[in-house]
Parts: structure tokens; C-alpha cells; sequence
């Protein structure tokens, strides 16, 4: 019973799940806590309504506050099944949950941010340091060329439905940035940046392709 035990504890695809399932369960709070706290909604608890009456209303407010966020926020472009991801690829989920332990980046987010099967980590950066917007990026070595990188984002891009904002591609390198909409009422962005680096291996310097994936909160809504 113990070794049971001890085993789901260390197990790293539960642990994902349960940062995922944290994060989407903290963004549920949040706008819960926003409509209890407002003044419209306090002056109807106080009122001498029954507890009927103010539980329809209540719900009425709740309905209309998620479904004026949701609309206000700018979904970008619809996933698009008709493109499809012809090579191997996983989520980042997992090698990025060093950087967001505290559970902020929304499950969508995480699933349409994908690095080829076989990508190798080499490094991650927290760039606000607890200062201002979420704003972290991690960096993996592929083994892809430049051209098979850059085609194999533009799947992804148009599979996941992000909504390119731009994009410059050049023989050593491409850059890509990208707006999608999370389940978090947060607009969020991710900006690929492929390119040829110089890695030291088994103490010596070798050229690879890599590819870093930089997520950030845009906007609040």
C-alpha cells in the first residue's frame, strides 16, 4: 500500500495534470471573487429580497459578467483540423512547470504550444521576475533544420488556431509571434524564435537548430 502510494506521488504526468487542473481552478475563483466583491451584487444581498429572488438574480449577473468577458476578448483564428501536424510533436507543459508553479498559464495555452518529439531542453528564463505580467520563456535544441522548423510552425500556427500578428523568415532563422486567448479571461502571447546556435557538447562547440518558445500575458480583460 505504501510503494502505491509512493509511486502516484512521483509520477510526472499526474503531476501536469493537477497544474493544469490548479490553474484553471484559480481563474474560476478569481472572476467568482470579482462579482461576490462588486457593490451591485452586495447591494442585493442586502436588500430585503427573498432568497430565491436573490439567488435568480445573482445567477443572472453570473451569467451575464462571464459572458461579457468572454466576448470581449479577441479569440484569434479557429484551430483548423484541415491542417494537419505531419511530424511528431509534444506539449511543453511538462518542461515548463518549473516556471509556473503557481499554476498561471491556462491548459489551452499549454496544448497549442508544442516543440517537435525529440527536442531536447536546454534552458529557461523567468523575465519578470516577479515584476509586472507573467513573461517566462524556455528554449529547446531540435533535431531540425531551419526550413523543416519553420514549416513545422506554420502547421502548428494554423492547426492550434493562434493568430499570427507577424512573422520574418530568413534562410538563418525565423521569428513568429502569436496572439490566443485563454481559458484564464487573459489574452496571451508566444513568440517561436528558431534559430542556428552554438551549443557546447561533450566539451566541444556544435551548431544546432533551436527553438525557444516565449509566453506572455498581453492584456487583462
Amino acid at each position: 500500500m505504501q510503494s502505491q502510494s509512493s509511486n502516484q506521488k512521483n509520477d510526472p504526468d499526474k503531476e501536469v495534470t493537477d497544474h493544469l487542473e490548479s490553474s484553471e481552478a484559480t481563474s474560476d475563483s478569481t472572476e467568482t471573487n470579482a462579482i461576490e466583491n462588486s457593490s451591485f451584487v452586495g447591494a442585493v444581498k442586502k436588500s430585503r429580497l427573498s432568497k430565491l429572488q436573490k439567488r435568480i438574480i445573482l445567477g443572472v449577473l453570473l451569467v451575464i459578467f462571464t459572458g461579457g468577458t468572454l466576448a470581449g476578448i479577441p479569440i484569434g483564428a479557429k484551430p483548423n483540423s484541415n491542417v494537419r501536424i505531419t511530424l511528431a510533436y509534444q506539449s511543453i507543459a511538462k518542461a515548463f512547470m518549473p516556471l509556473d508553479k503557481e499554476g498561471v498559464v491556462p491548459k489551452n495555452i499549454f496544448s497549442a504550444s508544442v516543440v517537435p518529439l525529440g527536442a531536447s531542453l536546454l534552458g529557461l528564463a523567468n523575465l519578470d521576475m516577479g515584476n509586472g505580467p507573467f513573461d517566462r520563456e524556455i528554449t529547446f535544441s531540435i533535431p531540425f533544420t531551419i526550413s523543416q522548423a519553420t514549416t513545422f510552425e506554420q502547421t502548428v500556427i494554423a492547426h492550434m488556431g493562434w493568430r499570427l500578428l507577424s512573422r520574418q523568415i530568413t534562410p538563418t532563422g525565423s521569428t513568429f509571434y502569436l496572439q490566443k486567448s485563454g481559458t484564464d479571461g487573459k489574452l496571451w502571447e508566444e513568440k517561436v524564435n528558431i534559430k542556428k546556435s552554438n551549443i557546447i557538447s561533450l566539451g566541444a562547440t556544435v551548431a544546432k537548430v533551436t527553438i525557444s518558445l516565449r509566453l506572455l500575458i498581453v492584456s487583462f480583460q
